[in-house]
């Protein structure tokens, strides 16, 4: 390899007759590490009652509750609802909750007894009912339909026996009549009906509905103190003890596993056989363990479970995980649903060998992993050293691997030898960014400025625009299924390329004129569906279908994610997969869906996208590698939620109003814990007044002024999986006349001859109003256009900095403004808010644009230039009300050192990279131009390198939503911290804290303007500079 590694050094490998042939071994064989699947923790920060939880259960119309010693939670995908005694609980306290099969909540409770709850009351039963005790620990529903209480709990006292309620009559039974102990602490039913009861103190009851059979230690049981008790698939059952780990018993005799078998504590607290067949332990202490019939895996805090003492495990409709925690809320897992791998670097391609390693393709080498057992699998990793220094990757028809590099060489890999081709052997162009191998069995590489090159498996041939290709930056590569080959350029739109037996070659193009979504096509975001379609994705345009004849292009106004498209797949069941800026959307036809981080992708940049042979799909990102396993799919239920005329009608299936109300609305929600609630899809339509599907995220819809007659409303949910609600949600709606009609009729009739005259001179008026707005709007927008060209069109080019900045007026026109300086090996950023909106702050701001500039030319000290500035506020301001916070920072560009001086402007944000940290830089000190003699002071410090300066004005922190509720200085706080341990550039980090404003505002107006400035302190590496 000492000859390999000079060979790429030196940038190319020359060969003359045959490609460069190498046993390479690899530099890295390091571990995977464990895969990452998505957890979601809640406390009581998201809206739990406390972060103490106990008992998990969810309700027929898909909500999850939660006990708590503060009461019943409901969680329904988005807000927490509390119940508690002053709601009609019999007690705070809550042990149990149990949905049974007529949809009650039973709620067992410290001291009040068993309480139902129909989902509008609830019914309380005591002892004075018939319970054994008012301390109720499990409730449980047997075959019958009989609910059964459990007493005692734990060390909070004794238990008085279990009690059986058949609807009408409770019966109690206790060691007088056979059962083990009188504190039961859990109760399972297995499947041949018997009846197990696990108690504390005295081991296991089991009940065939005449006699109890009791078993201990005696017998085999690891312990006497019974948590908890579930059947395994294989008809075994497992008893989760205090102390003594867990027994597993056969029907014959019992065995012990215990924290020297896989458990992490001794202490098992529940138990639960999730879908698949694992059998899931919580324990006190040592997190949750899932057992697969073969081994353990432990979870805790470290993957991301709220705290590692788990008294309780649920799953829910869709197959998501629940575990309550002592101290650490509840937390969500989806299992293997969505799994994420680090890498170091974006994920460009991959590609499955026969053997079922998977290659990806990372822009700082190749890694190889078996995706059957990641996380225990050993992993191969090519560095750059070994020239692998990867853009693209493809498997042919032979089984080989071939690797496109930054370099554009090709690195060819059998099994055994690795061959490779460089620019001495014909290639053209780079780096290589997509290899196909067309059906004569010909490899086609598509490089950045040489064109094409084709490979006969002898010699090169290239071709670019002197041939008819469309552009030399070729990024993608398609054969349709007539032989046509398809080359997506950056810049030149869509090449087609045919050739004949007879030699024969003909080039097509096709453009933003052909309807085509943009003329940059981005990299492997070509592809031919089942039906003959051709799908190009592009830059900023969306994704465009091409049937042959015309362009039908889809962009985030029809669901997509984002219109930056970057790769394109079809899967086995005809789903259509889109990788874009914004996350992955899929598309079945008429519903876009998208998975974001929020559902677990390591990254929303998708690159990427590979469906293996097992049927997993494979997501590459900017910061790792996310695997995907379809669920089975579970229709969402849908409700409708109120109807709005003359008021508001809650729960009503069919409504009467009246034509005269004008307005009705219709309101309605799906349920789906594993799809975000903005993420949701509703289609719905009014039949009797439009019979065709619409599609919106909204959850109401509005109908003006419906002409009278019989409508039905309709809506169904489409999840995040694309799932569709089994069964409409319907509301009949009946529009009246009004008794009224006649009265107004005659009205209208006496008004009508002097609404006559009145038109013309209204049509009069409306011309002028026309004329006179259309003049105030091009005066708005000459001032808008005015106050924009007053701010920089680009930030300075500086080594080392990475600086962006961007101004969101509230109207046309605003009283923010930034401004950089640059001059005597320092560089400037003020930041400046103007007192008022709209016209009332753009003249203010314009005459401050002039004294800035003026005084910056003067030079000083910054306590100097505030100082001069305020004076000269104070002398011209128009009236009391008129000053300006403004904010300015002085770099030295060769010491980082930084200066800061502030006048009332909202405090900057220092993101420290040694500690992670954001801290407020805090200098107080008058607006300018409210005081004459205001005394300005700076202060001092020294930047490093990930260091980062975000300047924000107070748009930012007050953005309010619908509820009022402002967006904050805490929450812009952590998402500067959060994007700044992401590494996300400036410009990114504008946009993630712009859109999560926008996210948290929603419907609501922009009050205020919004700027944002930051500055990087950045360590610009040699190789990454050369990238495309």
């Amino acid at each position: 390899m000492g000859e390999l590694d000079s060979a790429f050094s030196a940038g190319i490998v020359r060969c003359t007759l045959q490609p460069y042939t190498s046993r390479a071994v690899p530099r890295d064989v390091v571990h995977s590490g464990e895969g990452r699947g998505h957890w979601r923790t809640f406390d009581a920060v998201d809206g739990l009652a406390e972060n103490e939880v106990w008992p998990i259960a969810q309700d027929t119309r898909g909500n999850i509750w939660f006990g708590s010693e503060n009461g019943a939670t409901r969680y329904d995908g988005e807000s927490f609802t509390h119940f508690t005694e002053e709601d009609g609980l019999g007690h705070n306290c809550i042990f149990s909750i149990l949905c049974d099969s007529q949809g009650h909540l039973w709620f067992g409770t410290f001291g009040g007894g068993a309480s139902r709850y129909d989902g509008e009351t609830f019914t309380n039963f005591t002892v004075e009912n018939g319970l054994a005790s008012n301390a109720v620990s499990p409730i449980y529903q047997d075959r019958d339909g009989c609910i059964w209480f459990g007493s005692g709990l734990l060390a909070l006292g004794d238990g008085t026996g279990v009690t059986r309620y058949d609807g009408e009559t409770f019966t109690n039974f206790t060691v007088e009549n056979g059962l083990a102990h009188d504190s039961v602490q859990t109760i399972y039913q297995d499947r041949d009906g018997y009846l197990w009861f696990g108690t504390f103190g005295g081991g296991v009851s089991r009940y065939d509905g005449e006699i109890f059979v009791n078993f201990t230690t005696e017998d085999g049981l690891t312990s006497d103190w019974v948590l908890a008790v579930c059947q395994d698939q294989w008809g075994d059952l497992w008893f989760g003890t205090m102390g003594g780990g867990a027994s597993r018993y056969d029907g014959k005799s019992f065995s012990t596993v215990t924290v020297g078998e896989g458990l992490p504590h001794p202490n098992v607290y529940s138990i639960l056989l999730d879908r698949t067949g694992d059998l899931w332990f919580g324990c006190q202490g040592g997190g949750v363990s899932r057992y697969d019939g073969k081994s353990f895996t432990t979870f805790t805090t470290d993957d991301g479970l709220g705290n590692n003492s788990v008294p309780f495990i649920y799953q829910d409709q869709e197959g998501y995980l629940w575990f309550s925690t002592y101290g650490g809320g509840v937390s969500q897992y989806d299992g293997e649903t969505i799994v994420t791998f680090s890498t170091d670097g974006f994920v460009s391609g991959i590609a499955q060998e026969s053997t079922g390693d998977l290659w990806v393709s990372v822009h700082n080498g190749i890694y190889r992993f078996c995706p059957v057992e990641l996380g225990k699998q050993i992993v191969t990793r090519y560095t750059p050293r070994d020239g692998m220094i990867g853009r693209c990757i493809h498997r042919d028809r032979m089984g080989r691997i071939w690797i496109g590099t930054f370099g554009g060489d090709i690195v060819r890999y059998d099994g055994v030898t690795w061959d490779f081709f460089s620019e001495a052997d014909g290639l053209t162009g780079h780096p290589l960014f997509d290899i196909l191998e067309d059906s004569r069995g010909h490899f086609w590489f598509c490089s950045q400025a040489g064109g094409v090159t084709c490979y006969d498996g002898e010699s090169f041939t290239s071709f670019t625009t002197a041939d008819g290709l469309a552009h030399d930056d070729v990024r993608c590569v398609l054969e349709d299924r007539d032989g046509n080959l398809w080359f997506g350029t950056y810049g030149g739109g869509l090449s087609r390329y045919s050739s004949t037996e007879e030699g024969e070659q003909a080039w097509t193009t096709l453009t933003n004129k052909d309807g085509l979504a943009s003329n940059v096509v981005r990299e492997g975001a070509l592809f031919q569906d089942r039906v003959g379609n051709i799908w190009i994705g592009t830059l900023g345009g969306g994704v465009s279908r091409y049937d042959g004849e015309s362009f039908t292009t889809y962009t985030t106004t029809d669901g997509l994610a984002h219109d930056d498209v970057r790769c394109i797949l079809e899967d086995r069941d005809g789903t259509l997969w889109f990788g874009t800026s914004g996350g992955v959307s899929r598309y079945d036809g008429l519903i876009f869906q998208t998975l974001t981080q929020g559902d677990g992708l390591a990254d929303n940049s998708v690159r990427s996208i590979f469906e293996d042979r097992d049927g997993y799909l494979w997501f590459g990102t900017t910061t790792g590698i996310t695997r995907f396993s379809p669920s089975v799919p579970f229709p969402p239920p849908v409700f409708i939620d109120a109807a709005v005329a003359d008021q508001r009608y809650e729960g009503e299936q069919a409504l009467s109003v009246l034509q005269s109300r004008g307005l009705t609305a219709v309101e309605f929600h799906g349920m789906s814990m594993k799809t975000r609630p903005e993420a949701m899809v509703y289609r719905y339509r009014l039949r009797g007044h439009d019979d065709e599907w619409r599609n919106t995220h909204r959850r109401r819809v509005e109908y003006q002024n419906l002409p009278v007659g019989d409508y039905t409303f309709e809506v169904i949910a489409v999840d995040r999986d694309l799932a569709y609600s089994e069964q409409p949600a319907t509301l009949s709606l009946t529009v009246m006349p009004d008794p009224r009609d006649e009265q107004i009729d005659e009205l209208e009739g006496r008004v009508k001859e002097r609404t006559q005259e009145l038109e013309e001179t209204h049509r009069r008026l409306e011309a002028a109003q026309a004329q006179l707005i259309d003049e105030l709007e091009a005066e708005l927008q000459t001032a808008h256009d005015m106050q924009m060209g007053l701010m920089p069109k680009e930030a300075p080019q500086t080594e080392n900095l990475d600086i962006s900045g961007r101004c969101l007026p509230a109207n046309h026109v605003g009283g923010d403004f930034f401004q950089y300086f640059l001059q005597g090996g320092k560089l400037s950023i003020g930041v400046a808010d103007v007192t008022g909106h709209a016209m009332e702050a753009a003249i203010p701001v314009v005459m401050f644009n002039g004294i800035l500039e003026s005084q910056m030319e003067l030079g000083g000290t910054l306590e100097d230039l505030f100082a001069r500035l305020n004076r000269s506020l104070y002398r011209t301001r128009i009236n009391n009300r008129t000053f300006v916070c403004f904010t300015m920072a002085e770099l030295d560009l060769s010491t980082h050192n930084l200066r800061l001086a502030n006048g009332a402007g909202p405090y900057p944000l220092h993101f420290r990279a040694d500690t992670s940290e954001v801290v407020e830089l805090q200098v107080d000190a008058y607006p300018l131009g409210v005081r004459a003699n205001t005394e300005y002071s700076a202060i001092e410090m020294q930047l490093a390198f990930g260091d980062a300066i975000i300047f924000y004005s107070d748009g930012i922190p007050e953005a309010s939503n619908a509820k009022e509720e402002m967006f904050g200085f805490g929450r812009t706080a952590n998402i500067v911290r959060q994007a700044c341990a992401e590494n996300l550039s400036a410009e990114e980090l504008i946009d993630r804290l712009i859109n999560s404003v926008k996210g948290f505002t929603g419907d609501a107006p922009q009050m205020d303007d919004m700027t944002v400035v930051v500055m990087k302190i950045e360590k610009v590496d040699n190789f990454d500079k050369t990238l495309p």
